[in-house]
């Protein structure tokens, strides 16, 4: 059973992370900055980035999608706006952005309930493209449950300045 639904045939921001494919919806992607803006003078995996004069949180999406060797070829940082509100953008860090594509209704496959590789609350759907599985990220999600533990610790503090 699929966990919601969405409005078929939409455009999705696929990213890689380690090995695998991963998508967001493109509404929800304000913008995509090159990690290199990162000031090498911050601590590594700050939480909190400034940009603009907003501070965004980050989230570590390898971490949380227990992947334990990123392999960075070209480092994206991908700004995620949810229902087109500053106060609720994140920041997440990817090992590379592969595309902006429609995925069409009849691309979506369950998803699996046992076996997967990665923790199943934080995938939305499955689209299986030309032999390549695309996982759908439920960042929402992601972000309900990991970020409320965050904006209580004193780390939410600590910035890095693009």
């Amino acid at each position: 059973m699929y966990k919601e639904n969405f409005n078929y045939n939409k455009s999705f921001l696929v990213y890689r992370i380690g090995d695998d494919l991963f998508a967001s919806d493109s509404d929800q992607v304000r913008n995509i900055l090159d990690t290199s803006y990162i000031s090498k003078n911050s601590p590594q995996h700050s939480p909190v980035i400034n940009i603009n004069g907003n501070e965004i949180p980050l989230l570590d999406i390898a971490q949380k999608m227990d992947i334990s060797n990123p392999t960075q070829i070209n480092p994206c940082l991908i700004i995620i706006d949810f229902n087109n509100n500053e106060s609720e953008m994140i920041g997440i860090i990817v090992d590379e952005v592969k595309a902006l594509i429609d995925i069409q209704n009849e691309n979506f496959v369950e998803v699996p309930r046992i076996g997967s590789l990665y923790r199943e609350e934080y995938i939305n759907r499955i689209a299986k493209i030309n032999e390549e599985i695309i996982r759908i990220l439920d960042l929402k999600n992601i972000v309900n449950r990991e970020f409320k533990i965050l904006k209580n610790s004193h780390m939410y503090q600590k910035q890095i300045v693009l």
